[in-house]
């Protein structure tokens, strides 16, 4: 059975293109890897990003994501009390960036690597490392960071 994922990322008025841009990132990355990733934009319609299309959904209560999907949440919009019920009927890994993460996911993925993520009572991964940065930035060969800054 070939690995499938289902990114839920809010999207539409209000909602600005962070969370689907570094969703649709995430989403190229899973399927160059041969992962199956469906892409539904929570609250409204989003545009396709780097060649990732997205399908309109409603509110996270409202989405039943494919059988055996792991579920990826990326959303502000949506209340921890949400995603903790989502967590409890389906495989849930959450972008979380402050205050206490839901309870019941599996995995949280925290870029900023605040102290209340990273105590989380789940797997954390935490850090810059964990950024979802977008194809044209993979294989980028590491540049060397002088001591001072001479020129930008």
């Amino acid at each position: 059975m070939t690995p499938a994922v289902t990114l839920l990322a809010d999207a539409g008025e209000g909602a600005g293109l962070g969370h689907v841009a570094r969703c649709s990132a995430i989403a190229a990355a899973l399927r160059a890897r041969g992962v199956t990733a469906s892409c539904l934009a929570l609250g409204g319609e989003a545009p396709a990003v780097d060649g990732v299309a997205w399908t309109p959904a409603g509110a996270l209560a409202d989405v039943e994501p494919r059988h055996g999907h792991a579920v990826l949440v990326d959303s502000y919009r949506t209340g921890v009390g949400d995603v903790e019920a989502f967590a409890a009927r389906h495989a849930v890994a959450v972008l979380h960036d402050q205050g206490e993460p839901p309870a019941g996911a599996r995995l949280v993925i925290a870029v900023g690597g605040a102290p209340e993520v990273v105590a989380a009572p789940c797997r954390v991964v935490a850090g810059l490392a964990y950024a979802p940065l977008r194809a044209p930035f993979w294989d980028v060969p590491p540049r060397i960071v002088r001591d001072a800054v001479a020129r930008v």
